[in-house]
């Protein structure tokens, strides 16, 4: 069998429902942006997206794979209910854990900085959440979420700027708590129908949820280096300005990972519930074929419109963040298929391999971003996020390799 096959007609048509939420949402998401950046001072602006990036960085230790680990088990045992309760049971003792160690810690580290507690709070129950979500693989309810969080930060954004003196703390608090809102209605629309047993809070269980979710949460503070450590360093190196610059860049690029989104929401669930080889593999191989597909067709785009969409949405504020995000777009083909990679690897039981991958790619991009930001400034910031996803595909290419070889199973 090779590596990738055409997919079928009903996983593109679930695909195109969970990559119609979030291109939806991540438009909106991507206007909400927009605004902020248009209302801001360059200097506002880059400080927002510091302390996004740096609380993004925190939520993932709150959730610590969390979110992941809750959908695996939740697509394993899904007509199961008792079972499916006791996961999520355990599960949600551990979040309270981790969310109440994070909060300390940066309590600590950021004494002075008091929105970043904030924001951790506020974003990382939408996290959790869309993990619950995604594991009862109710996909409609997953693609509405996507959409509503966003829908509901651009109106209570629109209400800021027309009623008051948007400052970057009310945009933070937006930002983080719009979430929150979104899970109400969706609750009150469709209820998950998942229940807290207190008497089946099991240290054993939670230690089967630990064995799964710290390779994620590896997995995850992984990812999260190769995504936010460019904009971290670029930003400490040179300023904020220029973090500005890189934001913008990979905002744009961000829209363009809604299918490489969608393909990983659906694919590892649904090689969680699977037990042959030969099906898991088919499920890769369509994901990757849509991955390659879409992400040439969004390189050509961005060379094409790109310039002409930057001035056009700034009026002219941005136009040098152009060339770092045709950069970015190469990288985000990387970065999709990096995910398929993690949805074979975690849906199959293996999640190691999954934070293998991704820590190589992490540290690369990280020790990159040191060597190339100082001599290429914002250029230099994407080319190292480029030279981290890369490296991260290359290495899970070897393990899948090794895989159908037969050197290794999964469960």
């Amino acid at each position: 069998m090779g590596v990738m096959e055409l997919p079928g007609k009903k996983f593109i048509r679930t695909t195109a429902i969970v990559g119609v939420g979030n291109t939806s949402g991540r438009l909106l998401a991507f206007l909400f942006m927009i605004v902020v950046a248009r209302v801001l001072s360059e200097r506002d602006y880059g400080e927002v997206r510091y302390i996004l990036s740096i609380a993004t960085v925190a939520s993932t230790v709150v959730a610590a794979g969390l979110p992941s680990t809750m959908s695996r088990f939740l697509a394993r045992y899904y007509k199961e209910n008792y079972k499916k309760n006791i996961y999520f049971t355990n599960t949600l003792v551990l979040f309270l854990i981790f969310l109440s160690a994070t909060l300390v810690a940066s309590l600590l580290l950021f004494p002075d900085t008091p929105m970043i507690i904030l924001v951790i709070i506020g974003y990382s129950v939408p996290l959790l959440y869309m993990g619950i979500v995604r594991g009862l693989m109710q996909y409609t309810k997953f693609a509405l979420m996507s959409l509503l969080r966003n829908l509901i930060k651009i109106i209570i954004l629109g209400f800021l700027v027309l009623f008051t003196s948007m400052t970057g703390t009310y945009v933070l608090l937006t930002y983080a708590f719009g979430g929150w809102i979104a899970i109400l209605i969706l609750e009150r629309y469709r209820a998950s129908e998942l229940y807290v047993f207190k008497n089946g809070i099991s240290r054993d269980t939670m230690k089967e949820l630990l064995t799964f979710s710290i390779p994620v949460f590896i997995t995850t503070f992984a990812f999260v280096l190769i995504t936010q450590s460019p904009l971290i360093v670029l930003t400490q190196e040179i300023g904020y300005e220029y973090g500005a610059v890189f934001s913008t860049a990979f905002t744009f690029t961000l829209l363009y990972s809604f299918v490489p989104f969608a393909v990983l929401t659906i694919a590892m669930p649904k090689i969680a519930s699977m037990r042959d080889k030969q099906r898991r593999i088919k499920v890769f191989s369509q994901s990757a074929a849509i991955i390659v597909f879409t992400g040439a067709l969004l390189i050509l785009l961005t060379i094409i419109v790109g310039k002409w969409a930057l001035h056009i949405l700034f009026e002219g504020k941005y136009d040098s963040s152009y060339i770092p995000m045709v950069i970015l777009s190469v990288g985000s083909i990387f970065m999709g298929l990096r995910n398929t990679y993690s949805a074979l690897w975690e849906g199959g039981g293996r999640p190691t391999l999954s934070t293998y991958d991704t820590v190589f790619g992490g540290l690369m991009t990280l020790g990159s971003a040191h060597i190339l930001v100082p001599l290429y400034g914002v250029n230099g910031a994407a080319y190292s996020f480029v030279i981290g996803t890369l490296s991260s595909v290359l290495l899970s290419t070897v393990f899948l390799s090794m895989y159908l070889r037969g050197r290794f199973e999964m469960d």
